[in-house]
């Protein structure tokens, strides 16, 4: 017995219709894994910007105190500087747990050796300042200021 149209027609139209499905199936899979993906990436590159803002925004304050301080050699201005200097560890330190390149954990370990060398350099200046000794403001200045810039370079890239 032969097959109707009817029967050759619904059988063309499933040869189409099934492996459609099955792509179409296989797409939206694919789809929903590359959300997935692009999600978590969005996630830590907004958690790591606004760390870097926030990094930035305290390293800022810390050289406003530093620089209040080494002009009225007010002690409060010292301790404000100090607690600037925590955020700024503990900023660095949370962008370091959640780096997920290469590229930004060395960034962020530069960053952390460039703050580093900063405060030693000011502690370096806090020492001349509570012995009443004269020292080269100018050089302690700059290698401050260099660091800074070096700092904020490598947030900005």
């Amino acid at each position: 017995m032969r097959p109707t149209i009817f029967v050759r027609m619904l059988i063309g139209y499933l040869a189409i219709f099934i492996p459609v499905v099955g792509v179409s199936a296989y797409a939206f899979s694919q789809l929903a894994l590359f959300r997935g993906v692009t999600d978590d990436i969005l996630q830590i590159d907004n958690r790591m910007r606004d760390l870097g803002q926030k990094i930035g925004d305290s390293i800022l304050a810390q050289t406003r105190y530093e620089k209040k301080y080494i002009f009225t050699r007010d002690k409060e201005l010292h301790n404000q500087f100090m607690l600037t200097e925590s955020e700024v560890i503990k900023r660095v330190d949370e962008a370091i747990s959640i780096a997920d390149t290469a590229h930004k954990m060395g960034a962020l370990i530069r960053i952390k050796d460039y703050h580093e060398r900063y405060k030693s350099t000011f502690n370096e200046e806090v020492e001349f300042i509570r012995k009443n000794q004269t020292y080269l403001q100018d050089g302690y200045r700059e290698e401050k200021e260099k660091a800074v810039d070096e700092i904020l370079w490598e947030l900005r890239n």
